[in-house]
């Protein structure tokens, strides 16, 4: 069997899989398979939080030289340039500086259009003073295959009569303003 990371190297540097199963005097589907693999290798979360943990001691390493010969004597200019641009990587490698193109926007669905029908009953049922916990359980009611249960039963029973309380309150309030005593002329 052919060195895994020798044909990996190879297929990264621009070569096809069939040359360089060639070139590795290797299977076709052998060489697939490792790349295969790797690719399998580099999706694991854990895969990448190992390579980004070397990736930024790596850089540690590299900004703290650089900063140091930054400080030295009057100061390096291109030494703190690699400084910067090295910090700037491991703030973005750690996700604390994510490139503003980079950034996705979030948008939420529009609601959906309400057809006529619904329309139309919303605005008689705001009339009647139906809420829409009454509406949810009264078309449960009506128009589902489950049974309101005994508790959902006596909730639409007190909905309702609570409704039909404030109807006839609001009934008794405006017979007496419109029958209510005569006044003198």
């Amino acid at each position: 069997m052919a060195d895994p990371e020798a044909i990996l190297d190879a297929l990264a540097a621009g070569l096809s899989v069939e040359k360089a199963a060639k070139r590795f005097h290797a299977p076709i589907a052998e060489v697939r398979k490792i790349l295969r693999d790797e690719v399998e290798r580099c999706r694991d979360g854990e895969h990448m939080r190992e390579v980004w943990t070397l990736a930024d001691r790596r850089l540690a390493a590299v900004e703290l030289k650089f900063y140091n010969k930054a400080l030295e004597g009057d100061g390096d200019p291109q030494s703190a340039i690699v400084f910067v641009k090295t910090s700037d990587r491991r703030a973005t490698l750690a996700g604390a500086n994510m490139p503003q193109n980079h950034v996705l926007q979030v948008v939420s669905t529009p609601p959906e259009a309400k057809s006529s029908t619904r329309q139309i009953r919303e605005a008689l049922d705001n009339v009647l003073g139906i809420t829409s916990r009454e509406r949810e359980l009264e078309d449960k009611e009506l128009y589902s295959d489950d049974m309101l249960t005994a508790d959902e039963q006596a909730e639409l029973d007190q909905l309702r009569a609570v409704r039909e309380a404030k109807r006839e309150a609001e009934r008794e309030a405006q017979g007496k303003q419109d029958f209510g005593p005569a006044k003198p002329h």
